[in-house]
């Protein structure tokens, strides 16, 4: 017996970072789909680390800490290991996150969201 292929004849476009597509464009060639990866953003550094390092000391000030990406995530993790700054620094912030990928990125980190949208 065949399996369906729902997307059997489709041409995606995977506009996502190329480390981060393979497992999406995976998941859509299993569905039948042909798939081209074709980024549309980069991921690395800014320029400087100086307003986000500042925000990350200054955190114990702000109500709210907002995460749109697991790169966000990533990248918010990273800088407070640079700081020598525990992830708790952020444990006075009420955490919202954007999408379920982002909320469990959060979450691995030991931030609990208390609210997602997306």
């Amino acid at each position: 017996m065949e399996t369906a292929r729902p997307l059997a004849g489709r041409l995606i476009v995977i506009t996502r970072p190329k480390a981060q597509a393979a497992s999406f464009a995976a998941l859509l060639e299993a569905a039948g789909a042909r798939v081209l990866v074709a980024p549309t953003i980069v991921i690395e550094p800014p320029p400087s680390w100086a307003p986000l390092d500042d925000a990350l000391r200054r955190a114990r000030e702000y109500d709210w800490a907002v995460f749109t990406s697991v790169n966000g995530v990533a990248m918010v993790k990273a800088r407070l290991s640079a700081l020598g700054l525990e992830v708790m620094a952020l444990g006075h912030c009420r955490i919202a996150a954007i999408g379920p990928a982002t909320a469990e990125a959060l979450s691995a980190m030991g931030l609990k969201s208390c609210g997602r949208a997306g």
